[in-house]
């Protein structure tokens, strides 16, 4: 914006001092939008690929029902409760999508009640063998303990989790399996695909970043601190 001191003290200077305090603002409001279009876009890019999920788990556990893979009563009823608890999260992830002042505020609204991790990882196995199936990906759970209660979002955990499981599945190569172990104070989420190079390192937890490698290795796991109790 070009910088004009006017320095007149009649109408026209303060016409002149009026139009450039105007033309702040709008170069103000403009870089606002701009920022409010990029928060926009990169939510509904993440909330994208998020629904892409519980919607590949609902609908493998429709097509085994359907084809009549799955039989036995007590598998029966286990997917359809499977295909409700898949539905509750679908629906939370299209509230967040509706909600207008989500586009303005980053901040997810958490909802702390005391729970037991074990059954966000429970729950996050069951949608995980869904998803790993047409791969042959066995998602298996260790657990040193089958309780680990503490202040969290039970629906926010498991969405965080379930982005690693699904993105472990889809890198996997077929045929093999994928881990989350519960030792101590730690979680971690290790898979058999192909590692990260170490100049897509410093990208890591950036969002939207594919890297492409062609050597098959041990891929890092992913570790979290959990706290005390």
């Amino acid at each position: 914006m070009l910088d004009v001191t006017i320095r007149q003290k009649d109408e026209v200077g303060d016409l002149g001092r009026a139009l450039d305090s105007l033309g702040a603002k709008l170069l103000v409001a403009s870089k606002e939008s701009a920022k409010l279009d990029k928060l926009r876009k990169d939510f509904i890019a993440n909330i994208s690929h998020e629904l892409r999920t519980p919607v590949t788990v609902i609908r493998g556990s429709l097509e085994a029902l359907s084809d009549k893979v799955v039989t036995a009563p007590e598998k029966v009823d286990e997917y359809y409760q499977q295909m409700l608890s898949e539905t509750l999260f679908l629906q939370r992830l299209i509230n967040d999508l509706l909600d207008l002042s989500r586009l303005q505020n980053t901040d997810f609204k958490i909802e702390m009640t005391r729970i037991n991790l074990c059954d966000v990882l429970s729950d996050a196995v069951h949608s995980g063998l869904r998803l790993g199936k047409d791969k042959n990906v066995n998602v298996v759970l260790q657990e040193d303990k089958h309780c680990y209660t503490l202040e969290g979002d039970y629906g926010r955990l498991r969405q965080m989790l379930m982005v690693f499981v699904d993105n472990g599945i889809k890198f996997s190569p077929e045929n093999s399996s994928l881990e989350i172990v519960l030792k101590g104070q730690v979680l971690t989420v290790a898979d058999h695909g192909c590692g990260v190079e170490a100049e897509a390192l410093p990208h890591i937890l950036t969002g939207f970043i594919r890297h492409v490698t062609k050597e098959i290795k041990p891929a890092p796991a992913w570790d979290w601190l959990l706290p005390e109790k």
